[in-house]
């Protein structure tokens, strides 16, 4: 009994060491959290078996077809010509101009096309993507001094939530920027840390380059948002901001001049808006599949995998008491976690992805304010944000608390539950399950041509921009290795 008992005692130890210093056993635990996200996604795409023919898949497969023909071909695809079925699709595309889709995969990997079918191709990326991902919450985990406990809590509610998964199974592959998160939560809290040092900046700018990269140009678009409110709020802090901000438009340029050669004069998409007044906690909590309808006099409202945000209700309770609650609670536990800078840009931008609150600047004619009709969209910044505080002060809450071993259990299983139920979501809207759904089938899968096609101005601007974002990450690599070396020199005076 007494040797059972010295068994228990060790466990709250165990789930409270933190990043630093981690055990054997604490890293095989670690390994364990990486390897059942691993097996997750794996199975979500169905092994890399699926046929791709549900909802927006098949447009997505036409589109990654169109890369791996330019790597066999040796062309670049400046042109496309598509079939009649996908002529109303691409109406907003001019003259099948492929460069000019800023939501196009444009990542090193897509060199894999050359020996991959697309749909394992689409699971290869996911995963990597997902282990990038996992490094960055590493990385999040290390800095804050986290315990396996607190962030358990955070791998399963940022990488299963209804979020991705609804988007993913809906065939949105540019949402697969999503998992490169956490390294923009990690520099954006550091910025906001360290107002006078100019590292997190340039290293938030190659985040936000890498998100794009992966076709995630609406991600970036948000992140910008939110770092234009971070400005606003927080003068002190503009001289990073403006840093941040030109850097990485100046690496988004070599996406964002061709897209405006292309979308140029096109209006045609109407405003759908945010969430519909009441459905944000029903986004959190209610488990909805693709197949959902709105009651009839709904107006303005998209499918449910544009508000799908799905947590479980211990999860919405994890994020509201530990990332809103807690940051007013005036214990000096929390002092160094209260990170008041983020409070009225995580307010605004939550309040914008409500109803029509954005509708005015999509009617402005201001380009990449105007390019967001789906504001819902927004709520992805705010809450991964607030799930990143709500680790970090749970964190706080955990060292000052002496829980014991049943404390730590009771933590444990609940964290257990909401990975239980996010995989029962998940279940909701892997892709196997979706392919067998009649009504999921939208479009046939067909293939594009790559043509050449002379359009001289076209040409002119995916040049002469893309040579501007090689210069400005020529640029940046200086800076950076320049504020390293000065971080260098004052570390060692010191």
């Amino acid at each position: 009994m007494i040797h059972r008992m010295k068994a228990f005692s060790k466990i709250p130890a165990l789930f409270s060491s933190c990043g630093r210093n981690p055990t054997l056993i604490h890293g095989l635990l670690l390994a364990g959290l990486y390897a059942a996200g691993f097996i997750h996604w794996t199975w979500f795409f169905n092994g890399g078996k699926s046929s791709l023919h549900s909802y927006d898949w098949p447009k997505e497969v036409m589109l990654l077809e169109v890369l791996k023909d330019s790597f066999r071909e040796a062309r670049i695809p400046f042109h496309i010509n598509v079939s009649e079925h996908y002529q109303r699709e691409f109406a907003h595309l001019k003259s099948g101009r492929f460069l000019g889709l800023p939501e196009t995969n444009v990542s090193p990997q897509i060199f894999l096309l050359l020996f991959l079918k697309v749909n394992r191709f689409i699971l290869f990326h996911n995963l990597f993507l997902y282990s990038l991902g996992f490094c960055g919450s590493l990385l999040l985990r290390r800095r804050y001094g986290i315990s396996l406990i607190p962030f358990a809590a955070f791998f399963v509610l940022f990488n299963f939530n209804g979020y991705i998964t609804a988007h993913l199974g809906a065939g949105h592959s540019m949402w697969s920027g999503y998992f490169l998160l956490p390294f923009f939560g990690l520099y954006i809290l550091q910025s906001v840390e360290e107002p006078s040092s100019y590292l997190p900046p340039i290293k938030l700018a190659v985040v936000l380059f890498a998100i794009l990269l992966q076709g995630s140009f609406h991600m970036v678009n948000w992140c910008w948002i939110f770092v234009g409110l971070l400005i606003v709020f927080n003068r002190r802090w503009w001289k990073q901001g403006l840093l941040l901000l030109g850097f990485s438009g100046l690496l988004a340029v070599f996406r964002l001049v061709p897209a405006a050669i292309a979308f140029w004069g096109f209006r045609d998409y109407f405003f759908i808006g945010g969430y519909p007044p009441l459905s944000l906690l029903e986004a959190f909590v209610v488990v909805r599949g693709p197949t959902f309808q709105w009651p009839e006099g709904m107006f303005n409202v998209a499918r449910w995998w544009e508000y799908d945000f799905f947590i479980s209700l211990l999860g919405l309770g994890m994020i509201a008491y530990f990332g809103i609650y807690k940051r007013f609670d005036r214990h000096p536990v929390f002092t160094i976690s209260r990170f008041a800078a983020l409070d009225m840009p995580l307010l605004v931008l939550t309040v914008l992805a409500i109803g029509d609150c954005y509708a005015l600047f999509y009617n402005l004619p201001l380009p990449l304010l105007n390019s967001e009709r789906v504001s819902s969209r927004f709520i992805v910044v705010p809450v991964t944000l607030l799930l990143a505080l709500a680790t970090i002060r749970m964190q706080r809450f955990w060292e000052n608390a002496n829980f014991g071993w049943k404390g730590s259990l009771v933590f444990a299983l609940a964290i257990v539950a909401m990975f239980v139920a996010l995989c029962m979501h998940s279940s909701v809207w892997n892709i196997a399950r979706i392919e067998t759904i009649g009504e999921s089938h939208w479009h046939q899968p067909e293939k594009a041509i790559i043509v050449e096609q002379s359009d001289p101005v076209y040409f002119t601007g995916v040049i002469i921009s893309g040579i501007v974002s090689l210069l400005a990450m020529t640029a940046l690599l200086w800076f950076y290795w320049q504020l390293r070396r000065t971080a260098v020199g004052v570390e060692r005076g010191a």
